[in-house]
């Protein structure tokens, strides 16, 4: 819980630190969240979406005044998460003579979303 004044340059949180809000790790087995045969052993081999859920309300205090709190909660969602490829051809010797080889590395990342909701 953040009170106003810690949370007025904003709040933050290492991903580990939103992961365990969620209930979640890196390792995690995504079948868990959707089931796929598709689907590799963990979260860290495929990405994921983690969704931010604002839910603002609102409420009259004895003195009139309306007081504004928001709720976050913190979801993931197994889904395939492709960073940019990185692609770069090298030279290799082979057989006493230099031949071409492409190498090509392709991330995984976490997509961040996030849902508003409630009233105020």
């Amino acid at each position: 819980v953040w009170q106003q004044s810690e949370a007025k340059r904003g709040i933050s949180g290492s991903l580990q630190e939103w992961l365990a809000c969620a209930g979640h790790s890196l390792d995690d087995n995504p079948q868990e969240l959707l089931p796929d045969p598709t689907f590799p052993a963990s979260l860290r081999q495929m990405g994921f979406t983690l969704q931010f859920t604002f839910d603002y309300q609102s409420q009259k205090t004895f003195r009139g005044y309306f007081e504004v709190n928001c709720v976050i909660s913190v979801d993931v969602h197994a889904a395939w998460t492709q960073m940019p490829t990185d692609s770069e051809v090298l030279f290799v010797n082979a057989l006493k003579r230099d031949s071409p080889v492409r190498r090509v590395r392709t991330g995984r990342g976490v997509a961040v979303t996030k849902r508003v909701k409630g009233r105020f």
